[in-house]
């Protein structure tokens, strides 16, 4: 009886805390994307539900850039700019390219309103990100604690120098 139970047994527990450790450990990036035209005015609201634990999100404008290595390719990284890198003495950006002037508002949704979290007009983005396809400018990493948020994304401008390229705007939850 006692082998049966510790063939039965130890198997079972095994699969129990595997399980267990699985549920609790986030994945180790998520991320959500929606389309976003940079005509003024043009404004995207998001509603997110924070996990959890308190998480650092990024919120980044993405520009795809089309074919690797073709004439439009080139033309979308001239204008997105440098590599992202910071002047130390300044703290300000190197070659941050076009600016795409937004707003970005967060606020935190509860049951007796909604508290601002983030409030800010962007008008130089860093360049944060690159793949042979994809161009992406950092709007700003903010610490969330577990919630329901709002976020909204304005465009202050026109950018006509990239109307004919997609951009989509992406919040990206950086797991320590």
């Amino acid at each position: 009886m006692t082998q049966k139970f510790t063939r039965f047994a130890i198997p079972l527990l095994a699969t129990l805390l595997v399980s267990s450790c699985m549920a609790q450990t986030p994945p180790d990036r998520e991320h959500t994307i929606h389309p976003f035209n940079l005509k003024i005015w043009s404004t995207l609201e998001v509603d997110l539900q924070a996990v959890e634990k308190t998480y650092i999100y990024t919120f980044s404008i993405d520009l795809f850039t089309g074919k690797k290595n073709s004439t439009e390719q080139r033309k979308i990284a001239e204008l997105w700019g440098g590599n992202g890198g910071y002047y130390k003495d300044t703290d300000t950006p190197i070659a941050v390219g076009i600016p795409i002037p937004v707003r970005l508002t967060i606020e935190r949704i509860t049951s007796s309103g909604h508290e601002s979290i983030f409030d800010k007009e962007i008008f130089k983005e860093s360049n944060w990100a690159g793949s042979s396809t994809q161009l992406s400018k950092l709007v700003a990493s903010i610490k969330l604690e577990p919630g329901h948020y709002r976020v909204k994304l304005e465009a202050l401008d026109t950018v006509t120098e990239l109307n004919d390229v997609p951009v989509q705007f992406r919040i990206l939850i950086e797991h320590k």
